[in-house]
């Protein structure tokens, strides 16, 4: 359950500076294997 804690910290940092980008950027690894 690592990688949901790491989402939750990358959501709080980025939520404070791009909250879009950080949809974008938060799930790199999902889209590209979806993509795949």
């Amino acid at each position: 359950m690592q990688a949901a804690a790491d989402l939750d910290e990358i959501e709080e940092v980025n939520a404070k500076h791009r909250p879009r980008v950080l949809r974008l950027t938060a799930l790199p690894s999902m889209i590209q294997t979806d993509q795949l």
